[in-house]
């Protein structure tokens, strides 16, 4: 099979499973018939090239002519929202280009229903869309252990609200319950570490006295590690820590659903519920959990085909979009579980571990649809060829 040439401004590699590892600058292209034109996300985030001038003239005209070309956009990242639709809908208005030779892939199928269900509403109907899946694809599914203790909360990346969180756990007294890692780095490209000074003044302006105990104490200690390599989201550390808890509190990767908005108020329209692997490594973990997320996610969860455990766990956090009201309704969720009468508690995770079982089944499920099969995405078998050959 004839292998296509894939090109973009930029010559980026994407950050999705497809792991290409040649694509080329827009100044190599030789125009000829299959031709990959190719747009991301992180184009426009890390080198400012936007969605409207991503291809040069000429190349446009090459891609409105042969109609052997494909335009490929990615955005699998968890800013996508109604202004990349709106911005997506622009190009294919303003270049007229044909939407069966526009391919967009996204993480999920949330994000999938979201970009068709707003390209409708701007009149734009039948644009190929896939799904990459890539945090179940790339999540293990470890052997079964047993647990000891009642919860697992895990946060690599350092983010105020995040310290919030640990800070209500300490002060209460339920840290003792958990298995637990906090760092106080940004661990993405050059590691970058905050002083304890810096999460002084961040809890300071969150108006938690971080000079009070047992907060003080628990400060001196930070970080808490796994024994882990911290570069690592999946290490095998991570799985073992939510299998030593009977719960895991999953702390996503967005609490505040304004983070990207940030002017505009709280609606789901905006901008749909991003899962990274955190939730599917408690999934993959046949483990009951909370979600400390954005308003809507336990929805989310439940679109996919996965149960959660509204009647065992008091779950109406997931619609309460005030952050601080729904903080301290997780708090308190995690309090009531926390001094439960040992029965009581011990019936209430037999329960829980039964729903989790159905997840992991949903899971392995979905992971084995995932694959770029003929039968699944038989317009992308171009993409996962070059895939394959890049791979030797």
């Amino acid at each position: 099979m004839e292998l296509p040439k894939i090109y973009s401004k930029t010559g980026r590699l994407p950050h999705s499973k497809f792991k290409l590892d040649s694509i080329r600058p827009l100044r190599y292209c030789e125009f000829k018939p299959k031709t990959i034109y190719y747009y991301q996300v992180y184009d426009c985030l890390h080198n400012d090239v936007q969605m409207t001038n991503c291809l040069e003239e000429e190349n446009w005209l090459h891609f409105k002519l042969d109609r052997t070309t494909r335009f490929v956009y990615e955005n699998t990242n968890e800013t996508f929202d109604s202004k990349f639709v709106n911005e997506l809908a622009l190009l294919i208005k303003l270049r007229d280009l044909p939407l069966d030779r526009v391919y967009v892939i996204v993480v999920d199928d949330i994000h999938a229903e979201f970009l068709r269900a707003g390209l409708a509403r701007l009149g734009i109907v039948g644009i190929n869309t896939a799904v990459t899946y890539q945090s179940i694809v790339l999540t293990d599914i470890p052997e079964p252990q047993e647990s000891t203790h009642k919860f697992c909360c895990l946060s690599r990346n350092y983010r105020p609200w995040r310290l919030g969180l640990f800070a209500d756990l300490v002060n209460r007294d339920l840290i003792k319950d958990f298995v637990y890692s906090f760092h106080n780095i940004q661990p993405y490209g050059t590691i970058t570490q905050y002083s304890l000074l810096h999460l002084a003044r961040d809890l300071n302006r969150q108006g938690i006295d971080p000079e009070q105990e047992p907060l003080a104490s628990w400060l001196k200690g930070v970080p808490y590690d796994l024994d882990a390599s911290v570069d690592i989201k999946f290490h095998k550390a991570t799985y073992t820590a939510i299998q030593q808890a009977d719960i895991n509190l999953i702390v996503e990767s967005k609490f505040n659903p304004n983070e990207y908005s940030r002017h505009l108020p709280y609606s789901p329209e905006y901008q749909p519920v991003f899962l990274t692997e955190k939730t599917f490594k408690a999934i993959a973990c046949a483990r009951p959990f909370i979600m400390y997320s954005v308003p809507g996610s336990l929805k989310a969860i439940q679109s996919m085909g996965f149960k959660t455990y509204h009647g065992l766990i008091d779950e109406t956090y997931d619609s309460i979009t005030d952050n601080q009201e729904r903080h301290k309704a997780v708090i308190s969720e995690i309090d009531r579980i926390c001094n439960m009468p040992k029965e009581e508690y011990s019936s209430m995770i037999a329960e829980c571990r039964s729903i989790a079982e159905f997840n992991l089944q949903a899971f392995k499920d979905l992971q084995g649809r995932t694959e770029w099969t003929e039968s699944n995405f038989p317009e992308f078998l171009w993409l996962n060829a070059f895939k394959r050959e890049t791979q030797k």
